[in-house]
């Protein structure tokens, strides 16, 4: 086979992966009820919390610190989500039965002190956890 073969035979190959590429977001923004826009952000934020937490495994983290990233990380990165479901809801106000203003306050659970609320618990029990676990963890040693 010659390299012009090679080269030809390449492209073909691309085009399927970026298919189904596109398959995989579609199913997944389909899974969620969101947008593949949406979706994409949340793909992205969940690899770049797996590269800081493979980072901070790899460099000597504490456990405890390494479970509360994870976890706090995992709830950020439900955010794009989060905010797309609220705009959902404030689209449709009949189901509410109330009328669409700009001003109208956000949902609640959408709200920033929401957001926040859940990365500081859920940040206090990953590290709880990671604690208790890096204990156990010890002991086995």
């Amino acid at each position: 086979m010659s390299d012009n073969e090679r080269e030809n035979s390449v492209g073909p190959i691309i085009i399927l992966v970026i298919f189904v590429a596109g398959l995989i977001l579609v199913a997944l923004a389909d899974l969620f009820h969101v947008n593949v826009p949406t979706i994409m952000k949340m793909i992205v934020g969940s690899t770049t919390l797996g590269l800081v937490v493979f980072f901070m495994h790899r460099n000597g983290v504490a456990l405890r610190f390494i479970v509360a990233v994870a976890l706090a990380g995992l709830w950020a990165c439900m955010w794009p989500a989060i905010n797309y479901w609220e705009l959902q809801q404030a689209a449709h106000p009949f189901l509410w039965g109330e009328s669409l203003e700009l001003s109208a306050p956000s949902i609640w659970w959408a709200a920033w002190y929401s957001k926040l609320g859940g990365l500081l618990a859920l940040g206090a029990l990953g590290y709880a956890l990671g604690s208790r676990l890096d204990q156990r963890w010890t002991s086995y040693r």
